[in-house]
Protein backbone atom coordinates (compact mmCIF):
# COMPACT_ATOMS: atom_id res chain seq x y z
CA UNK A 1 0.00 0.00 0.00
CA UNK A 2 1.03 3.61 -0.54
CA UNK A 3 1.67 5.67 2.58
CA UNK A 4 0.49 9.27 2.94
CA UNK A 5 2.30 12.06 4.73
CA UNK A 6 0.14 14.70 6.42
CA UNK A 7 1.35 17.99 7.92
CA UNK A 8 -0.74 19.43 10.76
CA UNK A 9 -0.09 22.99 11.98
CA UNK A 10 -1.88 24.61 14.90
CA UNK A 11 -1.51 28.02 16.50
CA UNK A 12 -3.42 29.66 19.33
CA UNK A 13 -3.60 32.36 21.99
CA UNK A 14 -3.88 31.12 25.59
CA UNK A 15 -5.05 33.16 28.56
CA UNK A 16 -5.35 32.25 32.23
CA UNK A 17 -7.75 33.40 34.94
CA UNK A 18 -5.13 33.04 37.68
CA UNK A 19 -2.63 35.52 39.05
CA UNK A 20 1.15 35.50 38.67
CA UNK A 21 1.39 33.04 41.58
CA UNK A 22 -1.58 30.80 40.66
CA UNK A 23 -1.31 30.33 36.91
CA UNK A 24 -2.86 27.19 35.47
CA UNK A 25 -0.93 24.65 33.45
CA UNK A 26 -2.42 22.92 30.44
CA UNK A 27 -1.62 20.46 27.68
CA UNK A 28 -2.51 21.41 24.13
CA UNK A 29 -2.82 18.36 21.89
CA UNK A 30 -3.32 17.56 18.23
CA UNK A 31 -5.40 14.44 17.80
CA UNK A 32 -6.23 12.13 14.91
CA UNK A 33 -9.62 10.84 15.94
CA UNK A 34 -9.08 9.99 19.62
CA UNK A 35 -5.32 9.35 19.27
CA UNK A 36 -2.95 12.06 20.52
CA UNK A 37 -0.18 12.50 17.97
CA UNK A 38 1.52 15.50 19.62
CA UNK A 39 1.09 17.42 22.85
CA UNK A 40 2.75 20.42 24.40
CA UNK A 41 2.50 21.82 27.92
CA UNK A 42 1.97 25.51 28.51
CA UNK A 43 1.09 28.05 31.16
CA UNK A 44 -1.20 30.87 30.23
CA UNK A 45 -0.50 34.41 31.33
CA UNK A 46 -3.10 36.16 33.49
CA UNK A 47 -5.82 38.44 32.17
CA UNK A 48 -5.47 40.53 35.33
CA UNK A 49 -2.50 42.58 34.07
CA UNK A 50 -3.27 46.29 33.66
CA UNK A 51 -1.78 46.35 30.15
CA UNK A 52 -3.64 44.11 27.67
CA UNK A 53 -0.43 43.52 25.70
CA UNK A 54 0.82 41.53 28.71
CA UNK A 55 -2.21 39.21 28.65
CA UNK A 56 -1.93 35.67 27.40
CA UNK A 57 0.69 33.83 25.43
CA UNK A 58 0.80 32.48 21.89
CA UNK A 59 1.76 28.96 20.94
CA UNK A 60 2.09 26.64 17.99
CA UNK A 61 2.66 23.01 17.08
CA UNK A 62 3.74 21.50 13.76
CA UNK A 63 3.65 17.73 13.41
CA UNK A 64 3.76 15.19 10.58
CA UNK A 65 1.53 12.13 10.53
CA UNK A 66 1.48 8.95 8.45
CA UNK A 67 -2.15 7.80 8.70
CA UNK A 68 -3.54 4.64 7.16
CA UNK A 69 -5.73 4.73 4.06
CA UNK A 70 -9.12 6.43 4.31
CA UNK A 71 -10.51 9.66 5.71
CA UNK A 72 -9.09 11.04 8.94
CA UNK A 73 -10.28 13.77 11.30
CA UNK A 74 -7.82 16.02 13.17
CA UNK A 75 -8.56 18.41 16.02
CA UNK A 76 -6.93 20.63 18.63
CA UNK A 77 -7.72 20.08 22.32
CA UNK A 78 -6.70 21.66 25.62
CA UNK A 79 -6.73 19.87 28.97
CA UNK A 80 -5.87 21.12 32.44
CA UNK A 81 -2.90 19.61 34.22
CA UNK A 82 -3.97 18.42 37.68
CA UNK A 83 -2.79 20.02 40.92
CA UNK A 84 -2.04 23.45 39.45
CA UNK A 85 -4.10 26.58 40.18
CA UNK A 86 -5.91 28.72 37.63
CA UNK A 87 -7.64 27.75 34.39
CA UNK A 88 -5.98 28.21 31.03
CA UNK A 89 -8.23 28.59 27.99
CA UNK A 90 -7.61 28.99 24.29
CA UNK A 91 -9.11 32.18 22.95
CA UNK A 92 -10.15 32.50 19.32
CA UNK A 93 -11.57 35.82 18.16
CA UNK A 94 -11.30 38.05 15.11
CA UNK A 95 -8.26 39.77 16.64
CA UNK A 96 -6.70 36.66 18.25
CA UNK A 97 -7.41 33.84 15.79
CA UNK A 98 -6.67 30.16 16.34
CA UNK A 99 -5.71 27.95 13.43
CA UNK A 100 -5.60 24.28 12.53
CA UNK A 101 -4.26 23.60 9.05
CA UNK A 102 -4.04 20.09 7.62
CA UNK A 103 -2.31 19.42 4.30
CA UNK A 104 -1.08 16.40 2.40
CA UNK A 105 2.63 16.87 1.73
CA UNK A 106 3.52 13.72 -0.17
CA UNK A 107 4.02 10.02 -0.07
Amino acid sequence: SVARRIKIEASWYAIDNGTDSTLGAAEVSILRGSTVIMKQRLRGRPDTETEELNWGTGGSIVVFDDPSAGAESYHLAINSVAAVGGTTTLRATATTPAQLAVSEVGL
